[in-house]
């Protein structure tokens, strides 16, 4: 077998990866670099089939490109495929606001649609070679799965992102043995701070900002991100919550699934503890006492959270909490490196309080070296980061045959 690194190899974004079994051409993971000119990798030749891992664009954005030349059968998740869907047409809003080119055309997307096919965790499914594979839950967000392909004795693990850490929506990602891991890094040479005291931290903020009269202004993720703050702001605080963007409709779509989160009944308390923002009137609801929003965009890139920002910056009537990574070039970065944001191309000094709190969806350094400890494979290949060399010269040191590709590389597996 041979692994082409088309994406994701030494970089974050545009994961893709083509396993070619001499018989079958599979791609794993077909996404686009969002913050870089909606960069998608190039595909080459006849695909067999597609497999997408979970539904956040650095992973499932360039599904679509996958039918401009083939029309191959892809596959994932049951709750992936809404959350695709609703991230995908976003995307194509997005970049016809922007006047964005995307790298692939509407009736690819209609062609995607056409032939995706769900599976749920640690269901088998046979290709015609005989070879199969089966879904694995990757504790990272709603539907997240690792990937393990077979073909006679020889187990192939890739692991997409993925979270063997505690939270509070998923439960762990849990190893199981292969002859090759195909293992992202993005925390490889950062241990993350325990969960349970980040959450405790959050929340100490979160009260005395309400004590101090202020809103809570918590940009989040849609999918994944929103869900756990919402878990964890019920858990450690009687604040009142108002949510408001896209993780309004992930959150619908995850009570649809309630078989891929830890603890479905919580999170349908959780649900019915917080407003769901519909219209002006819960807007102003939200403002007239002290009360925590969470809504999207996680890097400050669009959505509502953006007027709400610029709302209490004219008031000086709020604090910002910040729960993920801020990528280079984002608003989010701009804001907690330089104290502003470009809104409708205007830019504008921010004058609010920012805190950023590590609620990583991802395995860290720890979590990574343990996890290649468990799965024991001949070969390890580290992808998805910005320090894979490194972390695959600490696991030749420690034995392991590891690589770090580079896109466009290929390895016999």
């Amino acid at each position: 077998m041979d692994l082409h690194c088309l994406g994701g190899s030494q970089e974050v974004g545009k994961s893709c990866f083509l396993l070619d079994t001499g018989e079958l051409r599979i791609v794993m993971d077909c996404g686009m670099k969002v913050h870089d000119h909606n960069e998608g990798p190039v595909i080459p030749g006849k695909v067999d089939v597609g497999i997408i891992t979970h539904a956040h664009l650095d992973h499932s954005g360039c599904a679509p490109l996958l039918y401009k030349r083939n029309a191959p059968k892809t596959f994932c998740t049951y709750p992936t495929r809404p959350i695709m869907d609703l991230l995908l047409a976003d995307s194509e809003k997005i970049a016809r606001a922007e006047n964005k080119q995307l790298p692939y055309a509407s009736q690819n997307v209609k062609q995607l649609d056409k032939h995706l096919a769900c599976l749920g965790y640690d269901e088998d499914y046979e290709f015609k070679d005989g070879s199969n594979f089966r879904f694995l839950d990757a504790g990272h967000v709603p539907g997240s799965a690792q990937i393990l392909f077979k073909k006679g004795k020889r187990k192939v693990l890739y692991t997409g992102d993925f979270n063997t850490g505690y939270t509070r929506l998923h439960h762990p990602a849990k190893p199981v043995k292969a002859d090759v891991l195909i293992i992202e890094s993005t925390y490889a040479q950062r241990d993350h701070e325990p969960r349970k005291d980040v959450e405790k931290a959050f929340a100490r903020e979160v009260e005395k900002a309400l004590g101090d009269g202020l809103t809570v202004l918590v940009p989040a993720f849609a999918v994944g991100r929103t869900q756990e703050v919402l878990e964890v702001l019920r858990a450690h605080t009687k604040a009142p919550v108002f949510v408001n963007g896209m993780g309004k409709k992930v959150c619908d779509i995850i009570m649809d699934y309630p078989s891929y989160i830890k603890s479905p009944e919580n999170f349908a308390e959780t649900m019915r503890n917080v407003t769901i923002i519909q219209g002006k009137s819960d807007e102003k609801k939200a403002f007239r006492e002290p009360s925590v929003i969470v809504s999207t965009a996680g890097m400050l890139d669009g959505g509502p959270m953006l007027s709400y920002l610029d709302k209490c910056n004219q008031k000086n009537s709020a604090v910002v909490l910040l729960t993920g990574y801020q990528v280079e070039g984002t608003n989010g970065y701009s804001l907690v490196n330089e104290g502003r944001v470009r809104s409708e191309g205007i830019e504008k000094v921010i004058q609010l309080p920012v805190k950023h709190f590590d609620f990583s969806a991802h395995s860290g350094r720890i979590e990574l070296f343990n996890y290649v400890d468990a799965v024991n494979p001949e070969k390890v290949v580290c992808v998805h980061g910005d320090a894979c060399k490194d972390f695959a010269e600490e696991l030749k040191n420690e034995g392991y045959d590891a690589f770090a590709p580079a896109v466009g590389d290929k390895i016999k597996l």
